[in-house]
């Protein structure tokens, strides 16, 4: 164990390991976990946050489709009355 001193701290002790771990035997070693079952579990983890969010959007559609079209035919009503030339246009577009 030696001990290194930066400027004015207490000193770091730094320990290296005395000896070299022996290599695992070819089967106990860690292998690369396959991709089908790395997908697999990352779906398993996010699931449930992925139908919260997707339950989420659905539900802002649902609110935005009827705001919208009530949104659409007030402003059809109000710039384009029957009795103008953009409304007998836009009529037959």
């Amino acid at each position: 164990m030696r001990s290194i001193r930066l400027a004015g701290r207490r000193p770091l002790v730094v320990t290296t390991p005395l000896f070299e771990p022996e290599p695992l035997p070819g089967d106990a070693r860690l292998r690369p976990l396959p991709l089908r079952r790395m997908a697999w579990a990352t779906w398993r983890q996010h699931r449930a946050a992925l139908g919260a969010v997707a339950a989420f959007l659905g539900a802002v559609a649902v609110y935005l489709w009827p705001t919208g079209l009530q949104m659409h035919h007030a402003e059809a009503t109000y710039c384009h009355p029957a009795s103008s030339i953009a409304y007998s246009i836009n009529r037959y577009a």
